[in-house]
């Protein structure tokens, strides 16, 4: 949990926390104190439902903001993509059914307005689902990594991750907002901390350039060079990308069918 010292700090600089204290107190109550409210329940059961998924093909995903571009791309042409394998499968399912548990607890204690917040502008292409609104009227977003990435974080750089900075910045561009609650929790342990991140004008920058660097592909009819290590078929971004197969076999964006290209 964040320090006494941070969160001074925070306060005097007009980033004081919004989602720790309220997750404490929940936290903090006896088991059959934590009720949640049929607003929460009803969450829960629309996306069980998938009642917030968007179609991806036409739009540059903020969750992608910062991969290889390729796949980024791939994403935006529609391309069918391989099943991630059965460990990367429970770590996925891991994440989606720690989002829900935040996502119910904070629509229920009320410090989130929203969740799974659709926002798209469509001169830029790019739309994504936020996490949830704050009652603060700022942006949040979960990560939810392993230990080693959390200390990291956490204990050594005290900063978000750049991947995930670049998401949360996209985010608060579609979304118009000031600020946001970049929560890291430690799937073995649970501890979990909020950094609030401002938006800056250096990373809505480097955001407005990446997405017109993909869209003159999109464009061009035109997919991104494949990173080194992916055409020697090595390394993790080869082995988590659901697109490997098709990648050196592919050319173009119009060729899956899905996005007209002028």
């Amino acid at each position: 949990m964040t320090n006494l010292k941070q969160l001074l700090r925070d306060a005097a600089r007009g980033t004081a926390l919004v989602v720790i204290g309220p997750h404490t107190e929940w936290a903090e109550r006896p088991e059959e104190e934590q009720l949640y409210s049929p607003r929460a329940l009803q969450f829960v059961l629309d996306s069980l439902q998938r009642k917030y998924k968007h179609e991806r093909s036409g739009r540059f995903s903020p969750s992608s903001m910062g991969k290889c571009p390729r796949r980024v791309m791939f994403g935006y042409a529609g391309a069918p993509g391989l099943p991630p394998d059965i460990d990367n499968q429970e770590q996925m399912d891991h994440g989606s059914w720690t989002h829900l548990k935040w996502q119910a607890e904070g629509l229920t204690m009320e410090y989130m307005t929203d969740a799974e917040v659709w926002v798209f502008d469509p001169d830029l292409r790019c739309g994504g689902s936020m996490d949830a609104s704050l009652e603060d009227d700022s942006v949040f977003e979960l990560k939810t990594v392993i230990w080693p990435i959390y200390n990291r974080v956490v204990q050594v750089a005290n900063w978000g991750e750049y991947e995930h900075l670049l998401q949360t910045a996209t985010y608060m561009l579609l979304a118009d907002k000031d600020m946001a609650s970049l929560v890291y929790e430690d799937r073995g342990s649970g501890q979990c901390h909020e950094f609030r991140v401002p938006r800056t004008d250096k990373l809505e920058r480097e955001v407005l350039r990446l997405l017109a660097s993909y869209a003159s592909y999109a464009d061009a009819d035109e997919l991104p060079p494949m990173l080194d290590a992916c055409e020697q078929r090595v390394g993790n971004i080869y082995k988590r990308c659901p697109f490997r197969e098709i990648c050196p076999k592919s050319s173009s964006i119009s060729e899956f069918g899905k996005v007209n290209v002028a």
